[in-house]
């Protein structure tokens, strides 16, 4: 799986060419989220939202009555970005609001994001915290804070280097509060035209202490592509859920 894993990657990074990311999420989503992963990943990442949308999702995982479906607006422009939206979960059939924003600090070219999430039925909240530094550098350095409430439950860092103006190099790690063990994801970013890819790999430095955060494991994939100027398909497999789905309409 290695092996295959890394000659997909050598084979993206000959193909990739051209224009702008941040329309899909690498790996953990911590160094390079994605304009709506950030919900769950780094909300630092609000700032590369400079359009209004509106988002459609659905979590698929392995067990089908645990999945969730949401939908979500998003505004944005060259200094801010924010969200508020809703999510059903379909086995507990209980619905979760989630609302967030993120400022973008130029004097010092980084970005700072909050999430929350609250439910509904009984005023449950908590908040995940972001920051990206070098959002327009080469290296960009991204860390998560997630579940801070109280006290954070784990810990999130990533580092991506911008390869060319369609390839980036990402790579992530996720930790428990107390830093006991961590899952690190290398993965690869590329776009060209419309169409953008992802693949990551993920493995643990201690496979019997796991706190994956908002991370899966082994071989993940992921697609975007925009149709017409203002629709947004994409498509994960093993990163927010085992499938996720999503539509955006582009404003």
């Amino acid at each position: 799986m290695k092996r295959k894993f890394l000659s997909i990657l050598g084979l993206l990074v000959f193909t990739a060419e051209s224009l702008e990311a941040n329309i899909i999420s690498v790996s953990g989503g911590i160094a390079h989220p994605s304009f709506n992963s950030v919900i769950d990943q780094n909300p630092a990442g609000y700032t590369y939202n400079t359009k209004n949308k509106i988002s459609a999702e659905g979590f698929f995982p392995e067990n089908t009555e645990d999945s969730i479906y949401g939908t979500h607006g998003f505004l944005g422009n060259e200094a801010f970005g924010a969200s508020l939206g809703i999510r059903h979960m379909n086995k507990t059939d209980k619905n979760i609001c989630y609302y967030g924003i993120g400022v973008k600090i130029d004097k010092f070219n980084s970005s700072f994001g909050l999430v929350g999430k609250s439910n509904i039925t009984d005023e449950n909240h908590n908040f995940n915290a972001g920051v990206l530094l070098g959002t327009t550098s080469q290296i960009t350095v991204g860390i998560t804070a997630y579940d801070i409430k109280g006290s954070p439950d784990g810990y999130g860092i990533g580092v991506k280097y911008t390869v060319s103006n369609g390839a980036s190099i990402i790579i992530d790690a996720s930790s428990d509060k107390e830093l006991d063990s961590f899952r690190i994801k290398p993965g690869l970013h590329v776009q060209a035209d419309n169409l953008a890819l992802t693949v990551s790999y993920g493995f643990d430095t201690d496979k019997e202490n796991v706190w994956a955060g908002a991370m899966h494991d082994d071989f993940s994939a992921g697609a975007s592509y925009l149709l017409f100027n203002d629709f947004l398909l994409q498509a994960y497999y093993r990163q927010l859920s085992k499938i996720y789905l999503s539509g955006t309409y582009i404003f």
